[in-house]
């Protein structure tokens, strides 16, 4: 073999190396054999056709000849990277349904002309963990059905521009696993619709929304139905009075917390869980906080338990 083509071969091995480190890409991570859906193919009524689709798909490391939504594997776990050579303007349905995705990186992605994020991992009903160092959402205006449905734990969206977002609309909803929510930077100056945004995210136990300012005018219809009665949610002012009967009718936890407090109520809640259910208790008594939003006594205390308490009552505080 002549020099010459050894060169020409080395510079495509470059220029492959080069299209994967370097360009416009997000990789994700699949598990299990057999044919699977990779990102949004099409044909379905709520998102239709994909916008945007990748120009390079490469499957552990090896580029495709054909670019499809689905492929046969062979083993359990498989990485693959989508590469775009333009940066996107939609994320809208990107991998909508695709089930079997567990892992996504987004540290390589520019999103900075990205405007849209509706239903972006919709019904990724195995998806643990997002990296999204690095994300730029402020150009992004919808972030409506962004995480519906997925299986995360915890979710930290405190790097999150959301200066220019109009709608969370069902966002995080049907995240029946998810416990704590850092939400602490969302800037909601421009948003219209929180409805349903926290529905039946029945595990949720802490959201810290101590910089959103929700006004009169946001939709708040059932932000926070069907969930858990032992939710501690951290709000300024402003916001606590805005979703106060809200909160009061589905009974859950902390409304009101200055940013001086985040830190405090989320070590209280911690020290909770793990072993004294009397404790915050006694620090909202002492300090004259109600949960619930209402004082009903003369002394302008709570009347009831603000927590399911199983080794305490307020006369024990």
């Amino acid at each position: 073999m002549s020099f010459f083509i050894l060169l020409i071969l080395f510079k495509l091995e470059l220029m492959k190396i080069y299209s994967i480190r370097y360009s416009n890409n997000i990789t994700v991570k699949i598990k299990g054999e057999g044919e699977q859906k990779i990102i949004y193919g099409g044909w379905s009524d709520i998102c239709y056709r994909l916008t945007n689709p990748p120009d390079e798909i490469y499957i552990n490391d090896k580029k495709q000849t054909t670019l499809d939504y689905k492929y046969n594997f062979t083993l359990q776990e498989n990485n693959i990277t989508f590469v775009w050579n333009n940066k996107l303007t939609t994320c809208h349905c990107l991998f909508f349904e695709c089930s079997n995705i567990v892992e996504v990186d987004l540290s390589k992605f520019d999103s900075s002309s990205v405007r849209s994020m509706n239903s972006m991992f919709d019904s990724c009903t195995s998806l643990t963990s997002v990296n999204f160092n690095g994300i730029d959402t402020s150009s992004v205006e919808n972030m409506e059905y962004m995480f519906f449905g997925c299986a995360f734990t915890s979710l930290d969206l405190s790097i999150f521009d959301t200066s220019n977002v109009y709608t969370m609309t069902y966002m995080f909803s049907e995240c029946t696993l998810l416990t704590s929510l850092n939400l602490a930077n969302f800037v909601t100056k421009n948003l219209r619709d929180m409805s349903y945004m926290f529905y039946s995210c029945r595990k949720l136990s802490y959201i810290n929304l101590e910089n959103a300012k929700i006004s009169s005018s946001t939709n708040i219809e059932n932000i926070l139905g069907d969930i858990s009665k032992n939710l501690l949610i951290c709000l300024n002012e402003e916001s606590s009075k805005i979703l106060n009967a809200s909160i009061i009718s589905h009974g859950c936890g902390i409304i009101s917390c200055s940013n001086i407090w985040v830190e405090i109520y989320k070590k209280l809640y911690d020290d909770i869980i793990a072993k004294e259910e009397c404790l915050l208790l006694k620090y909202l008594k002492e300090n004259k906080i109600c949960p619930n939003g209402t004082y009903t006594n003369d002394n302008n205390e709570c009347e009831d338990c603000p927590i399911q308490c199983s080794s305490c009552s307020k006369e024990s505080i």
